[in-house]
């Protein structure tokens, strides 16, 4: 059987090819290309590198999205100049070097430490541009300075100090203390009843707060169990508890006395002592004349 063969011309390489083998008459029109190789090259597109200039080929249907010949080239022509991440298309085409306005302000900062050979930030809070030593320094951030300066972090931690307080008490707390939560005002009103006198010593210098049994110990955060103390005191207390007899002896006149009181300026408050209880053996540190009377 005679087989007809049409001879026509490659598409890609412009070679004139025939099909051989059984093939019919409308397969052999349907054929467009010499081989698989030119068939393959001719899906294919050349694209110019819009960095370095290289020509590429790619898929036809690739060609259209693909501007550069690698992802170094991408990163130097569309990347930030102080991180390197991808700007937004709106700032590419603005021109803007930077992908946002934190990236533009490190570069002038970096600019401004150049020329001047001192290092400079910005701070978060109050929007000073203020040199290294005004920050602390955190070397996480790319300045190795942290985002706030150092008065602008006091006035938030003395703003905050109650809440940063709390947060380290429930760290320290043992079981059985609780967390009563008072205001500032309250606080005033309670540490007044002691004149600015320390509890333990009677000095006219109590700075600090003492919890009288220490929340380590099972003490709670409440009024009833806070103090005014100096500092000497309360470095020589730390978490010692139950306290000695001596210690709980008053040594100066109450400044608000309790009305109908019967002590007067040459009475001394009795000291506590440990009182158990009959029921379940637990032992407490009690005034005296409370554990005359006191069953449970």
């Amino acid at each position: 059987m005679a087989h007809t063969y049409i001879y026509k011309a490659c598409e890609h390489c412009k070679e004139q090819f025939t099909m051989k083998g059984r093939q019919t008459v409308a397969r052999q029109k349907q054929a467009r290309f010499c081989s698989v190789a030119c068939r393959s090259a001719s899906g294919r597109r050349d694209v110019t590198c819009k960095h370095c200039g290289l020509v590429f080929s790619r898929k036809a249907s690739e060609a259209a999205d693909r501007h550069f010949c690698s992802r170094k080239c991408m990163f130097a022509e569309w990347g930030c100049a102080v991180c390197s991440k991808i700007r937004p298309e709106e700032r590419r085409m603005a021109g803007d070097t930077h992908c946002s306005n934190r990236c533009a302000l490190t570069s002038q900062l970096e600019e401004l430490a150049r020329e001047t050979g001192e290092l400079f930030a910005v701070c978060r809070r109050c929007k000073h541009i203020l040199p290294a030593e005004r920050f602390t320094k955190e070397r996480k951030h790319r300045n190795g300075l942290s985002n706030d300066c150092k008065d602008c972090s006091r006035a938030y931690y003395e703003e905050n100090k109650g809440a940063y307080q709390r947060r380290r008490y429930q760290y320290q707390a043992a079981p059985g203390g609780i967390m009563v939560n008072f205001t500032s005002a309250q606080k005033a009103v309670r540490f007044a009843l002691w004149g600015g006198h320390c509890w333990m010593c009677g000095i006219a210098d109590a700075t600090e707060e003492d919890h009288v049994k220490p929340i380590s110990k099972g003490g709670s955060h409440c009024l009833s169990n806070l103090r005014p103390i100096c500092k000497r005191c309360n470095t020589t207390k730390r978490g010692a508890w139950p306290l000695p007899a001596e210690s709980l002896r008053a040594n100066f006149r109450h400044p608000s006395p309790r009305e109908g009181s019967a002590r007067d300026e040459g009475t001394e408050r009795q000291p506590r002592v440990h009182w158990t209880c009959p029921q379940c053996g637990k032992t407490d540190l009690i005034r005296a004349h409370l554990a005359r009377t006191r069953k449970y």
